[in-house]
């Protein structure tokens, strides 16, 4: 998906139980919706609240995650960035 919405109106039109995602994973720098408000509109509807959301981001700051937790997300982690532009995750992702 291209952006949050795109992900909230891609899960809207999956119509068996047993065709919905087992995990999905947001970014918090998603146009239109970010990730923080993709999770919090998945997790007061009735049917995506069940599906397990992660939250990633290149955002360190600890409060997004801390924040995104306490949405419903079952986990996050943010993407650091070494000297030189080669990206590198904080290890929980590997």
């Amino acid at each position: 998906m291209g952006n949050g919405l795109e992900l909230i109106e891609y899960l809207g039109r999956i119509k068996l139980p047993e065709d919905m995602h087992d995990l999905v994973v947001v970014d918090q720098n998603m146009p239109r919706m970010n990730g923080k408000q993709t999770l919090s509109f998945m997790k007061s509807h009735e049917i995506f609240s069940r599906i397990p959301a992660v939250i990633y981001s290149t955002y360190t700051d600890r409060n997004l995650i801390m924040g995104c937790t306490q949405l419903g997300a079952i986990d996050g982690g943010y993407e650091a960035h070494r000297q030189g532009g080669i990206p590198e995750n904080d290890g929980r992702f590997s």
